[in-house]
């Protein structure tokens, strides 16, 4: 078990910095790069979904959760798709921006003519935020992000990632309660 956690600190940290490395050396406008992230983002949206139509994955964590408390591990796999995810939706977002800025509206005037990954993972966590709290920012009229789109494409894009997000978070939960009801059954 110690190994198999090993092996997946060793790849995340590889897979990390040769990305780092690599998005550092490519050009920002790079048709290749926005091929990957997408195959990246349909791979980590199926990757998500998957997770949360299978019951039998939340249970088996739960499980793995109580049976390992005392050795604290706290590495738990189930989270990085839905997490690849919302950074690869931020990273197509930054290359379609540099392919036709016109996709999208900067609301607040910047003093660089480039805008830098930060701003679009902000853009990225806010429409995250904006999924997993219900539009909670949407009805108080909060602004995370001075990035918005009036592209039919884009917003399509972006409600793609929102419903993904919403029916993993709403089915994660229903088989959360679900497996925790079973493991207090049996444990009784």
């Amino acid at each position: 078990m110690r190994l198999k956690l090993f092996y997946d600190y060793f790849f995340t940290i590889l897979i990390s910095t040769t990305s780092g490395i690599l998005l550092e050396s490519l050009p920002y406008k790079n048709i290749y790069l926005l091929i990957i992230y997408a195959i990246l983002f349909i791979w980590f949206g199926y990757k998500s979904l998957l997770y949360a139509f299978y019951s039998g994955a939340a249970y088996k964590n739960i499980k793995l959760d109580i049976d390992t408390r005392d050795t604290k591990l706290d590495f738990n796999t189930s989270n990085f798709s839905p997490f690849a995810f919302i950074i690869t939706f931020g990273l197509i977002s930054q290359q379609l921006y540099h392919f036709d800025n016109s996709l999208f509206e900067i609301l607040t005037i910047n003093q660089n003519s480039s805008l830098f990954e930060r701003e679009w993972m902000i853009f990225a966590l806010d429409n995250f935020i904006r999924a997993a709290i219900f539009d909670f920012l949407e009805t108080y009229h909060l602004h995370i992000s001075n990035i918005d789109s009036n592209n039919l494409y884009i917003l399509s894009f972006v409600f793609v990632f929102k419903s993904v997000l919403s029916i993993f978070f709403v089915k994660s939960l229903i088989n959360l309660y679900n497996s925790t009801k079973k493991i207090e059954l049996e444990n009784k």
